[in-house]
């Protein structure tokens, strides 16, 4: 159980930081019209929805509102594009929630603070036994290189 939990962890991780390492400029302009809504209302309320072209213009659309969306939306909005997160729970937080929230990285102010000695090459190793030697071992190398740059860049976003 302990390592599967470690692996689940690791992967949640990474996908944060694949998802800020791959967000890109590309804009888009997306019209939504004649949305539903869920909740029940009165007959002259769905005329009147059923009447309003609502629009929705955004330069990017992200598509969960776990970790790895949250990141992403962060990312494109802090390039000042329009973004709008779809998520189909009722709260934000998705498989990201169900984690320690750690993200592993090399090279650390932590790290440094205590004088720990680590390498992409160790971080590599550990998460290549943890998956059982499975991973894609260059965007593995991606990840893991860029693992401090995301976690760094959390932390000037608040995140703790």
């Amino acid at each position: 159980m302990k390592k599967t939990k470690k692996i689940f962890s690791i992967f949640l991780a990474l996908m944060m930081i694949f998802s800020l390492v791959s967000c890109s400029n590309n804009k888009e302009t997306i019209k939504v019209s004649n949305v539903e809504t869920k909740n029940k209302s009165t007959k002259k309320e769905s005329q009147k929805e059923e009447s309003d072209d609502s629009e929705y213009i955004s330069d990017v659309i992200v598509v969960g509102g776990g970790g790895a969306g949250l990141v992403s939306a962060l990312s494109a909005a802090e390039k000042n594009a329009k973004v709008i997160v779809l998520e189909k729970q009722a709260a934000f937080g998705g498989a990201t929630s169900m984690s320690s929230g750690k993200i592993p990285a090399v090279g650390t102010k932590e790290q440094k603070e205590a004088n720990v000695d680590d390498s992409v090459e160790a971080m590599m190793r550990d998460i290549n036994r943890a998956g059982e030697y499975t991973q894609n071992q260059e965007l593995l190398r991606v990840a893991c290189e860029n693992a401090t740059n995301v976690k760094e860049w959390l932390e000037e976003q608040g995140i703790k």
